[in-house]
């Protein structure tokens, strides 16, 4: 999962995450999960969010770190992006443009 993960209120339990496996974000499909977000670049936002840099790893186990102010979480489902030549269709992995 990498080395940070970000919490935030949702019904579905999902959750903003670093990855191990930086390959994966150069795929256009990144469904790989249950509907958590890898992040490209985790450290840049926990950075921006604590206004400090991630700590060295260690082996000691997650620890939580609140917020001194709440950040809200917008997320956005998109199944139509633009590539270089046309407009680019991607599958609805999540049945939401059927519901409209």
């Amino acid at each position: 999962m990498g080395r940070v993960k970000f919490l935030f209120p949702n019904d579905e339990g999902n959750y903003l995450h670093d990855t191990p496996d930086r390959d994966l974000l150069d795929r256009i499909d990144r469904h790989l999960s249950n509907g958590c977000i890898r992040l490209e670049k985790a450290p840049v936002l926990a950075r921006w969010l604590t206004g400090r840099p991630l700590p060295v790893s260690t082996r000691m186990p997650e620890q939580a770190v609140a917020l001194q102010v709440p950040v809200p979480v917008f997320l956005t489902y998109l199944t139509v992006t633009e590539s270089k030549t046309r407009v680019a269709f991607h599958d609805d992995t999540y049945g939401r443009d059927a519901g409209g």
